[in-house]
């Protein structure tokens, strides 16, 4: 395991916080271990001293400390699992804290090369296995089964040495066929968990998409898809359990019950010349398959240390993704932003701006058009901070974009797209999202604007209907105008628009258009199709190949036949 493991790191920041529950936890391991030694005893004693003197009521007090000593060693061991519970539950909730929190301030360069089913696996279940598998049962296990074997070696000195020697003969073997196996297991469970992040990647698109699927008639095609990894699921799985069973035959059954059985050959031959009473046998015979238990836990140690791994290995890459700034000042009003110099591509290389130059101030209303791929929509990326350009400034109010904090920037911008994108919560948090409040005036005046008033009024449970997963309880317009509202309720300097109206009847979306367009010192950005949204805007930016081929009034371009803006014209709808 790697030392320098952030989530290890983080693991073992939350055990120090925790270190009276540790210091609690091993007092209880090592008064259970040294419990678990007496009922052995006993029988000695009632082998060798209280049967031999036919004394019955010599009996009484074993028989009670044999009832008595297993109830308390449970009640000790319920205690010592409860913390050990609340252990767990803190360092899981610390991993899976720190995994969610740096997805939310990730780079979206960065977090968007992880599928995001892949995502809340890791988060949902590589940490758990951490926090709740690893450290506080495997672990623990390790600790609490070598107190165990310490104690019953030394309490198996004490009666006889030669035999305790002969059993210990099983621990070198053991422990070079672990390291063997270990490596083999953390292979194949990397296979495996792997296999199954792919897997949970393919349920969760499918289940999003079913009512595509159907529409299209993909129903074979998916079952296929879904079948073939069910196949190769089997075959992993089963090649992981004859690994795993070999594991277990080769440090278990086969070495240790050659060393059990030579032990008790050895001990019997002692009994009969009289070395050992029957009362030492019968300790040793109590003894012995605690010490291999101990011994095999002792040793999957190892095993469960390679296998976690993985886990460590996956959640260090979500704790580990590139992260946006998050220092700087904080921006209280947006009156000009330049994009200066831009040179910028995605990570995919399909597309790229060289030298792009932009200028806007305070109360412009431009609309962007071109062919589709063009970059239109990068500018919005750039000016929202989605992206960070390879060359060239972002300037906000002529300073350098990276001097403020992020959280404000976005704060002033409102970005409306034409993939609606709700949360699965009721239509009155869909609009104040992230706020949970806004005044009522404010908010009944956002509703009647994008035209949600009959239709909220026409539902039972008004704003507090849920929408669904992605809004799909929810037509394309309703989902469009609930997101327009969230844009406009925050007082943001910057609106960008893109394709926003796509799914919104003629007369809405031209009322809507009007009504944005005439509020007071608010930047409007508007990518469109439509001829009518465009007209309204006080520039137009003609956007090609990553570059900016035409700018101008669109009255003026239109009218000029050789402009890019003019033969757009005629491809654009109504």
């Amino acid at each position: 395991m790697n030392k320098n493991s952030p989530a290890r790191s983080i693991a073992m920041s939350c055990v120090k916080k925790s270190i009276w529950i540790i210091m609690l936890t091993a007092a209880l391991v090592i008064v259970c271990a040294l419990l678990s030694l007496i009922n052995p005893i006993v029988y000695k004693k009632i082998i060798d001293e209280i049967i031999p003197s036919k004394s019955i009521n010599a009996l009484i007090i074993p028989l009670i400390v044999m009832v008595f000593v297993p109830w308390f060693l449970v009640f000790l061991s319920s205690i010592k699992n409860y913390l050990l519970s609340v252990l767990s539950t803190r360092i899981t909730t610390g991993l899976r804290s720190e995994c969610f929190n740096k997805c939310l301030r990730a780079k979206q360069s960065s977090i968007e090369n992880i599928p995001s089913a892949q995502v809340a696996d890791r988060i949902a279940k590589e940490c758990g296995k951490i926090g709740e598998v690893y450290l506080t049962k495997d672990l623990a296990s390790f600790v609490q089964e070598f107190v165990s074997l310490l104690t019953i070696l030394l309490a198996m000195l004490f009666f006889d040495v030669k035999l305790t020697f002969l059993c210990c003969l099983a621990f070198p073997v053991s422990f070079l066929l672990t390291k063997v196996v270990a490596k083999r297991s953390k292979k194949i469970d990397r296979q495996l968990i792997d296999h199954l992040e792919g897997g949970y990647v393919f349920l969760t698109g499918a289940l999003r998409k079913i009512k595509t699927i159907k529409l299209k008639n993909g129903y074979s095609v998916e079952n296929t898809k879904w079948l073939n990894w069910l196949n190769e699921y089997n075959k992993i799985k089963q090649k992981a359990t004859v690994v795993h069973n070999a594991n277990r035959f080769l440090i278990g059954d086969f070495i240790i019950n050659i060393i059990y059985g030579v032990l008790f050959f050895v001990a019997g031959v002692m009994v009969i010349q009289g070395e050992l009473t029957l009362g030492e046998l019968v300790i040793f015979i109590s003894y012995v398959p605690k010490v291999y238990s101990s011994l095999r836990n002792v040793l999957n140690i190892k095993i469960s240390t390679e296998v976690i791994s993985n886990s460590f290995d996956k959640v260090d890459e979500i704790i580990e993704l590139e992260q946006e700034q998050q220092s700087g000042d904080s921006v209280k009003a947006i009156y000009s932003i330049d994009l200066r110099n831009i040179e910028f591509k995605y990570p995919r290389g399909d597309f790229n701006f060289a030298d792009f130059n932009l200028h806007i101030k305070r109360g412009d209303k431009i609309g962007i058009v071109g062919t589709s791929g063009g970059g239109k929509s990068t500018i919005f990326e750039l000016i929202s901070l989605l992206y960070t350009p390879q060359k060239g400034e972002i300037l906000i109010n002529g300073v350098n974009a990276h001097n403020y904090s992020i959280d404000s920037i976005r704060g002033r911008v409102s970005v409306v797209t034409q993939n609606v994108d709700l949360f699965n919560d009721s239509i009155l948090n869909n609009i104040i999202y992230p706020f949970n409040h806004v005044e009522k005036e404010e908010l009944e005046k956002v509703v009647n604007l994008v035209s949600l008033s009959e239709f909220i009024d026409r539902l039972p449970d008004g704003l507090n209907t849920y929408v669904g997963e992605d809004g799909n309880l929810l037509s394309g317009g309703e989902k469009q105008r609930i997101s327009i509202a969230n844009s406009l309720i925050h007082d943001s300097d910057v609106i960008l628009l893109d394709e926003f109206t796509a799914a919104l009847d003629t007369d809405v979306e031209r009322k809507l258009i009007e009504a944005i367009m005439n509020l007071p010192d608010k930047t409007v950005l508007m990518i469109s199709h439509r001829i009518y949204n465009v007209m309204l805007c006080d520039r137009i930016l003609v956007i090609n190949g990553g570059k900016i081929t035409e700018v101008g009034e669109p009255k003026r371009l239109l009218a000029d036949p050789q402009s890019s803006f003019h033969m757009l014209y005629s491809q654009m709808i109504y």
